[in-house]
């Protein structure tokens, strides 16, 4: 297990002394279990990579401890700093590092031939681990040919192959797929999933799409401004975000004012929105609530059924669960249909399957269920 604990990394200032410099990790503290894949998610300059790099061994931290399986690598209190190259850990960056003038073979076979003498395999076993990693990334067959003469997924592949080879007591994963084209970015999201799981091995992951941490993760841990702001399952960021910002970042979320008009309706608020009356559970997060008071409310766009006036017979003006608005966009999508439905002078983004596109200027209803909105705080 990965323990990392109240973990600080602050850039100096250049030596100016009126800048205390920036403070990239603010006391991050997460667990990764054994076997399991942890993914650290968030915008650019959230300090995920800064994270990462700072548990490699690439980044030296400010504070804080680091230890993997019982053993620590790094703890600012007892001056502990284990080397990268002694962490026992294998790394595949963002842009694959492969060695250009070797082979598929070569490269895989890179760290059993320039470890220390105690780490280096004997020879008649190398080309046995190379045939099996290569086999495990589904590059059989390639091991003569030149690495430069790969596709793109390819060259991510042996990256992984390569990192995994030396039996590493833990897989770290700097946005390997960022480079790849959309559609083999979805194929290799799979890949690499399957790989994780059939050889157990733990894996730290950072991402800022939100897609690969979904489908990809046991547990995602939402970075802000150096800190986690929420951790839990994919289900449980998906669908109960503790506050605005993960509730935008995670997927797409309208987020639309409202004001407390009833809390006694169950687990569910009586909300007041756009003119209509919503049910909405609140966030874990939420301090306690009472009427009048103003809140933030999010709902997922494929959480909400669009209804043309001739449907349904319009709901009575108390009944909540129901908004009524003015098509103003649509598109199709494939798979989906959105629409842009005005309510109330703000816009509500709907997204569903197999239903019948709306007009631009049709005046629609819109019904969501309770728990499909939730309060959340604005954070």
């Amino acid at each position: 297990m990965l323990r990392v604990e109240r973990l600080r990394k602050r850039y100096d200032s250049g030596g100016r002394r009126d800048d205390a410099g920036h403070l990239a990790v603010d006391g991050v503290s997460f667990q990764v279990p054994d076997g399991k894949m942890y993914t650290l998610l968030g915008p650019s300059g959230c300090g995920k990579t800064t994270t990462l790099r700072c548990v490699a061994g690439l980044e030296t931290p400010s504070d804080g401890t680091i230890s993997l399986g019982g053993s620590v690598l790094y703890d600012a209190a007892d001056d502990i700093n284990v080397a990268p190259n002694r962490r026992q850990l294998g790394m595949v960056f963002q842009s694959y590092a492969i060695w250009p003038h070797m082979t598929v073979a070569q490269n895989v076979s890179y760290p059993l031939r320039i470890g220390g003498r105690a780490q280096r395999v004997p020879k008649a076993q190398v080309r046995e681990r190379v045939e099996a990693a290569l086999a495990a990334v589904h590059l059989e067959g390639y091991e003569d040919r030149r690495a430069t003469a790969l596709s793109g997924g390819q060259q991510q592949r042996l990256a992984l192959a390569r990192a995994l080879i030396a039996r590493p007591r833990m897989l770290l994963l700097d946005e390997p797929l960022s480079n790849l084209d959309a559609k083999l970015r979805e194929s290799m999201r799979l890949e690499l999933k399957r790989l994780q799981r059939e050889s157990g091995i733990t894996s730290l992951y950072v991402t800022h799409d939100q897609v690969e941490a979904l489908a990809m993760s046991n547990v995602v841990a939402v970075m802000k401004d150096g800190q986690i702001v929420q951790e839990g399952s994919p289900v449980e960021i998906y669908k109960s975000p503790v506050n605005a910002f993960v509730a935008d970042f995670i997927g797409s979320a309208n987020l639309l004012d409202g004001t407390v008009r009833s809390t006694q309706a169950g687990d569910c608020c009586v909300v007041e929105v756009g003119g209509g009356l919503l049910y909405a559970q609140p966030s874990p997060a939420s301090p306690e609530l009472r009427s009048g008071q103003e809140v933030l409310i999010a709902m997922r766009p494929e959480c909400i059924t669009i209804e043309g006036r001739d449907d349904a017979q319009p709901p009575a003006a108390d009944t909540p669960g129901w908004l009524e608005g003015i098509v103003r966009n649509r598109a199709f999508l494939g798979e989906s249909v959105e629409h842009e439905v005005e309510i109330a002078g703000s816009v509500v983004r709907t997204r569903g399957m197999d239903i019948q596109p709306r007009g631009i200027g049709e005046h629609v209803w819109l019904r969501v269920r309770g728990e499909d909105s939730r309060i959340v705080p604005t954070g």
